[in-house]
């Protein structure tokens, strides 16, 4: 499945201020309450799924520009709290200092977002408010092209 649209009562009970904010690898917290002043792109995903989330920033970032603020968040429900510590290590040392992940131990997002586990979700927030929208699965330019038409819609109408 590369897009969907989530029916509006899901998401529109689901406020950027309601979701907590989580740690990265480096202890830092962050959410999308921590960026109320434009639009914000949840790219959320299992452990295994980072380069398919990278594939979805590279493909998006360039198109929608350095306005756009991007999270990445790892569901970290399968990782025991004793192999959380050396996760984090894991990620200090494979991922650029320069990019955070935020680590979602308890499955936070998962649960209030309605994600699906195991695949790549892409959930949208733009001065605090949900978008009706998400997209998932692989980036492509062609499922880029869906997704940056219906932001420019929703650009459009607000």
């Amino acid at each position: 499945m590369s897009a969907l649209l989530v029916p509006l009562a899901v998401l529109l009970q689901v406020s950027a201020s309601a979701l907590p904010l989580l740690e990265d690898q480096f202890g830092k917290p962050d959410g999308p309450s921590r960026h109320p002043g434009g639009l914000v792109v949840l790219i959320c995903g299992a452990p295994n799924k980072l380069r398919q989330m990278k594939g979805w920033e590279d493909g998006l970032k360039p198109k929608l520009g350095p306005e756009v603020d991007f999270l990445r968040v790892v569901d970290g429900r399968h990782i025991t709290r004793s192999q959380q510590e050396e996760a984090k290590a894991t990620l200090r040392k494979k991922v650029s200092p320069q990019i955070s992940i935020l680590l979602d131990w308890e499955g936070r997002y998962w649960e209030a977002l309605n994600l699906e586990p195991g695949t790549v979700e892409l959930a949208f927030f733009s001065h605090g408010n949900p978008l009706p929208y998400r997209s998932s699965g692989r980036w492509s330019p062609t499922t880029g092209a869906t997704v940056l038409q219906q932001l420019e819609h929703f650009r459009d109408s607000s």
